[in-house]
């Protein structure tokens, strides 16, 4: 299972700390969004 989170985000919440940063990034068509990072979630 994967998700993406703001990238601009100056900490993690708990419940994403358990997962696992990913070196893949998706692009937000959004002027005031940063990319967004993707996580994996740990087995």
């Amino acid at each position: 299972m994967g998700m993406a989170y703001d990238s601009s985000a100056t900490a993690l919440p708990e419940w994403l700390k358990p997962w696992h940063k990913t070196a893949g990034v998706i692009g937000a068509n959004d002027p005031k969004m940063k990319n967004l990072e993707v996580y994996n979630k740990r087995a």
